[in-house]
């Protein structure tokens, strides 16, 4: 969130530091086997899901009670000047490692390769392993500002805007098929519900007040919901398995958590707790940073099958380690200097009342 909003809410950043570890142990989970004896798979989708629903639910919270014709070039220059600094860095550094020998194969495992690839990867046509996310992220960014301008007209019209696009995602998704998206940022058509939802939710967390036991209940529930929808758990337990991404269970399941998390009258100080915050400031240098570390412990050591202990726990500390730095020194210098050089810096009483006469 910037700095002008009104209210923080710190257990949104637990609940963002608590998906990026859930990516974190999927992924360990693969290497050593262990996603297949519990039978997780899908459980880094679902942190995925909770990014894409709180990006949602957050663009609505910071640009609430401001104009989309005055903000709107802020809003860019703030998002963007979050994301891209460091998904730069590390498409040069997965370019750079792609020459590093390791055994039979090469370190990188973003398989950036050549100068075309980065060039692909910059403008976000292509996006390898975790990337794509990341060209979604920004695309997301980019079209806001239409549900943004809906909003500022009212909830109705932001409301039939979202269904209208929930529709024709749903209806081109169903006509293309997954193979056929092989463009990153495309690949927003069959996410982009999450989204949705996201905003989606924001209205319905304004009309909340109080913080009772009642969210306790229905975040426990939701968890569980999330648990058992993951395909292979549904499809032990139920005889069928559906696509995590595709499940509605789930779906509205990360929905329901966003305001579940905030107004959640106990469980909310897990979310709070210094530890959760912590790791949401630098959540997002967890999760692209991450493949780095298990993939180069994988190359030099050979943990993941000999010491899975070892493993994992070189796996944790290294990611932690490596994400404080660049969130020390890549992701907050280029994301303060870029904001200081191109925001505008409008002041929030005098741009909305001119917005509001220029309407």
């Amino acid at each position: 969130m910037t700095k002008d909003d009104a209210i923080h809410y710190h257990a949104l950043d637990g609940l963002r530091g608590i998906a990026a570890l859930v990516v974190v142990i999927a992924h360990m989970s693969i290497r050593t086997d262990l996603q297949d004896f519990l039978r997780i798979s899908g459980l880094g989708q679902i942190g995925v899901m909770l990014f894409f629903a709180l990006s949602g639910f957050l663009m609505m919270h910071v640009t609430q009670g401001k104009q989309c014709r005055t903000y709107v070039h802020d809003f860019m220059v703030k998002r963007l000047s979050r994301v891209y600094p460091l998904y730069f860095f590390v498409v040069l550094l997965a370019f750079l490692t792609s020459f590093i020998p390791a055994k039979d194969h090469f370190l990188s495992i973003y398989r950036i390769e050549d100068i075309s690839s980065v060039f692909h990867h910059l403008i976000l046509i292509d996006g390898n392993v975790v990337l794509w996310t990341i060209s979604i992220e920004i695309i997301f960014y980019i079209i806001f500002p239409v549900f943004w301008l809906a909003k500022d007209k009212g909830w109705i019209y932001f409301y039939i805007l979202v269904v209208s696009v929930f529709i024709a995602q749903q209806t081109v998704y169903g006509a293309l098929r997954w193979g056929d998206l092989e463009t990153a940022f495309l690949r927003i058509i069959p996410r982009g519900h999450m989204f949705l939802i996201g905003m989606a939710v924001y209205p319905i967390f304004l009309a909340m007040k109080e913080r009772m036991v009642v969210f306790d209940v229905l975040l426990i529930i939701s968890l569980f919901a999330l648990g058992i929808n993951l395909q292979e758990v549904s499809k032990s337990i139920f005889g069928h398995g559906i696509y995590v991404w595709k499940n509605t269970a789930a779906v509205i399941s990360c929905g329901a958590i966003l305001i579940c998390v905030v107004f959640s009258k106990h469980l909310r100080l897990f979310f709070e707790y210094k530890i959760s915050i912590f790791l949401g400031k630098i959540s997002y240098s967890i999760y692209l940073t991450h493949m780095f570390v298990l993939n180069a412990l994988v190359v030099y050591t050979g943990w993941e099958t000999s010491d899975k202990i070892a493993y994992w726990a070189a796996g944790f500390l290294l990611t932690i380690l490596i994400s404080c730095l660049t969130y020390k020194f890549i992701e907050s210098p280029f994301r303060s200097m870029l904001n200081q050089r191109f925001c505008t810096g409008v002041s929030t009483g005098i741009a909305d009342a001119k917005a509001r006469k220029a309407l």
